[in-house]
């Protein structure tokens, strides 16, 4: 079935899969902001609580892709119940938050600006290139991950806090709670090889005889979640360049990592190129960050954007050079 269908189906089917005690709940669709593009949003309430901020969802657009994948409509749903169930057990308890610790809780992480002209327009957020800094606040966290909520205006102006102030906060935090982290990608290599079960002393031995090649490191944080935030702290960026004893190129693989080269690895332009195409060809959109490649000036501690791409949304639309102005999908 197509997605129009799928997406009625899916409406009045799901209460079929539900617990009895939900039976009552309210079941509806609406569109759902999210990094990058808006998505239809299957939720669940009680009565009268439709627009509640906790009402769990789950986004139609993926169901779609397990059901054409699985071709199991039933199975489909029954995960989707799951899910939903699962959210409504939570619910009770994310309403109660109140956000009451802004100096311990508040976090800031990188989305694209272009992308996301709509979702800027009603969240406190502050320029970064061409990206733009926003702010969530952590609601838990353990070993595990952490779980953290979009600070819109109407909660920062619940917290009285200006975005100079959830800046400076989050600013804070976000180093203590997400550590910046730079790893050789040897390392990583080497990492996996020894979790996919190859002895430790094989793996040093099969990366030392590899040829060599451009040193390449990852810039991330301790959870490797929205960790490509780490560039807004120059510290980070200077320790790296200090060490390799050059000016570096950032390449943005994903909103959690970039990956930082020496700057005599090759034209940006060429660069840039190689990023937008794994940008469209493997990463989700949900996760691309920018299709632009960065210098780091380690003199001057200065970041900029070195290249100016036309591809600056991250869904492959660009305006074409055109009176009309039409866009063009590539």
């Amino acid at each position: 079935m197509d997605y129009k269908i799928f997406k009625e189906m899916v409406k009045e089917s799901i209460q079929d899969y539900m617990p009895e005690k939900f039976s009552h709940y309210d079941v509806g669709v609406q569109p759902v902001q999210k990094v990058n593009g808006t998505l239809d949003g299957l939720y669940m309430a009680e009565p009268g609580k439709a627009g509640m901020a906790a009402a769990p969802t789950v986004y139609l657009e993926q169901l779609y892709e397990d059901y054409k994948r699985t071709e199991d409509f039933q199975g489909t749903l029954e995960a989707a119940a799951f899910c939903l169930s699962e959210g409504l057990e939570q619910a009770a308890g994310m309403e109660k938050i109140c956000f009451s610790e802004p100096e311990t809780s508040l976090v800031f992480t990188l989305i694209n600006t272009e992308q996301n002209q709509d979702l800027l327009s009603g969240i406190p957020n502050r320029p970064f290139q061409d990206l733009s800094v926003v702010y969530r606040y952590v609601t838990s966290m353990d070993e595990e991950g952490l779980s953290s909520v979009l600070v819109n205006q109407r909660i920062a102006e619940s917290m009285g806090l200006s975005e100079e102030q959830l800046f400076q906060m989050a600013e804070e935090n976000t180093k203590k709670l997400m550590p910046p982290q730079v790893t050789d990608i040897k390392d990583i290599l080497k990492g996996i090889l020894k979790k996919d079960g190859m002895p430790p002393e094989m793996a040093d031995t099969m990366l030392e005889n590899m040829p060599e090649t451009i040193p390449m490191y990852v810039v991330t944080n301790s959870r490797q979640i929205n960790g490509a935030v780490s560039m807004v702290f120059d510290d980070v960026l200077h320790g790296l360049a200090e060490e390799l004893g050059t000016d570096l190129y950032l390449l943005p693989s994903s909103i959690h990592e970039v990956i930082a080269v020496p700057i005599k690895t090759g034209n940006p332009k060429e660069l840039a190129q190689m990023v937008e195409e794994i940008n469209l060809g493997q990463v989700p959109l949900e996760e691309r960050l920018s299709n632009q490649v960065y210098c780091y000036d380690r003199k001057g501690h200065h970041l900029s954007i070195a290249t100016d791409t036309p591809w600056k949304r991250l869904d492959g639309i660009v305006p074409e050079k055109t009176g009309n102005q039409e866009k063009k999908q590539r």
